[in-house]
Parts: structure tokens; sequence; C-alpha cells
């Protein structure tokens, strides 16, 4: 029997891949200190060079669900990108369920479909924008940074 290698898909790759040329990437990520009631954000911004052009991170008080900390990080990296006039972009995170939601069709009535639907909202002002799942290892830099805001208590941009 003949073995052979299986090729990554976009979705299942694991390590993070520079963009089609002339695309910008922004990756984003969260992560939630219940302890300390609060989340941290993470957003990076790439070329398709690899080099980075805008990072982000910002903690916020209040301690929410991590499907809705990272539906914030998407809307972090989302209006930052527009505020830097960029018009092709790849979104990519490791929140499957969120990027799911968001490119569904559907209306979303769940319980944080408002949120979602923010998300459409702003990803219809570019039709050149998309919005697509990593695994965590291709999103290392987004949770460092996001990982950096809740343990220093403090985010930059």
């Amino acid at each position: 029997m003949q073995s052979r290698e299986v090729q990554p898909t976009p979705n299942t790759r694991s390590c993070w891949q520079v963009s089609m040329m002339g695309w910008t990437k922004a990756n984003c990520d969260a992560t939630i200190a219940r302890q300390q009631d609060r989340m941290g954000l993470g957003v990076v911004i790439r070329d398709s060079w690899g080099n980075m052009l805008a990072a982000e991170c910002v903690v916020q008080e209040g301690c929410l669900a991590s499907a809705v900390a990272e539906a914030k990080a998407f809307l972090l990296a989302i209006r930052l990108c527009h505020d830097l006039c960029l018009t092709q972009v790849h979104f990519e995170g490791d929140a499957k369920s969120v990027i799911d939601s968001v490119n569904s069709e559907a209306k979303d009535c769940s319980w944080m479909g408002h949120i979602i639907e923010d998300i459409k909202l702003e990803l219809r002002v570019f039709q050149q924008w998309k919005l697509t799942f990593t695994r965590r290892e291709g999103n290392q830099v987004a949770h460092l940074l996001a990982k950096y805001a809740v343990e220093h208590d403090h985010g930059f941009s």
C-alpha cells in the first residue's frame, strides 16, 4: 500500500501563511481572564510578504463568553483595517463557530446575533474582504497579543 502526503487545506493549515499578492491579512484572537473579570483582544495586520503593518491589543473589563470575545476581536480587526483604508483584506481567526456564523447567508438570531450581524455589516463596506478559519498555530501572534493585553492590564495600538 502506497502512502501519500496529505496537503493542508485552508481550513486545516497549522502555521501562518502569507496572503495572496496584493492582499493584506489581519489575524485576530481573544482570551478571557475569568478571575480578573476581563478579556484581551489582539490583532496583527501584515502585507502579502508577511511584513507587519499594524498591531493592536486591547483589554476590556467584563468576562464574556468566549464566542462573544472572539467576535469582538473580529470587530476590532475590521475597524482597524477600515481606519487604515485597506481594501483587500483576508481576516483570519481560530474561532470557527464565529466565522461560520459570519459567513452564513442566514440572519443570526442567536443570543449574540447582534454582534455577528454587526460584523457582517462592517464586512460589506468592501467587497474584497473575506473571513476564514485557521488553527491556533496559524494565529499565534494575535493570540499572544490578546494574552499580553489581559496579563498586563493595558493594551496598545
